[in-house]
């Protein structure tokens, strides 16, 4: 099995921002949230998913795992939506 390079998009906060804005910016920079982004690319590398049916394969929360979803680097949507669902997949 080849090794698929994963990155992650680094979540900030501008100045201005108020402080629950640099709050989640930290939290979404934290471990909690690195390890739902992990948790995400390990889903897809079984098969394409939408946030819905990677809740389900991961136990994590669907919210928390649409919140993940456009910060986890090596990923993208694809063409097909499940369900009113858009479906991932490694990029």
């Amino acid at each position: 099995m080849s090794q698929i390079a994963i990155s992650f998009i680094d979540t900030r906060s501008r100045s201005t921002d108020g402080k629950t804005s640099r709050e989640a910016a930290k939290h979404a920079a934290g471990e909690k949230a690195a390890a739902t982004r992990r948790a995400i690319v390990e889903a897809l590398r079984h098969a394409p998913m939408t946030a819905r049916e990677i809740s389900a394969w991961t136990g994590i929360d669907y919210y928390e795992v649409q919140r993940r979803m456009s910060e986890t680097g090596g990923i993208e949507k694809t063409a097909e939506v499940r369900v009113g669902g858009m479906v991932w997949r490694l990029a």
